[in-house]
């Protein structure tokens, strides 16, 4: 059975009921798979997207990274569980926060292979 995790990347300046509100709430879904040495730098690299996107105005201050570890057999899920400590998180099912958007990417960031 898949796990998820949600990670809130921290918004600066805008509490989370004022700007679901008015933006749109996005979920940016990571399907992962043997991905334990990709997602320190997927989780950088989309951690900073998503907070210059709050920090615009762009999107919800409670937007949201979804990582599922679809069974991996590596670390994926130890690792990231260690790369969301230090924020806020929560392991809930995706149905359980609505969204008004939701992106799908592979965690590595590369396109999927045709």
């Amino acid at each position: 059975m898949p796990k998820t995790l949600l990670n809130p990347p921290s918004p600066k300046g805008l509490r989370a009921s004022q700007a679901s509100q008015i933006l749109p709430k996005l979920f940016v879904l990571l399907p992962c798979y043997n991905e334990e040495e990709v997602l320190p730098k997927t989780y950088e690299v989309l951690s900073k997207k998503l907070g210059a996107l709050m920090e615009r105005g762009s999107i919800a201050a409670d937007s949201r990274m979804v990582f599922v570890d679809d069974g991996s057999k590596d670390r994926t899920w130890a690792v990231l569980k260690s790369l969301v400590a230090h924020a806020e998180s929560s392991a809930n099912d995706l149905d359980s926060r609505a969204g008004d958007k939701l992106e799908s990417s592979p965690s590595s960031l590369l396109p999927p292979p045709h």
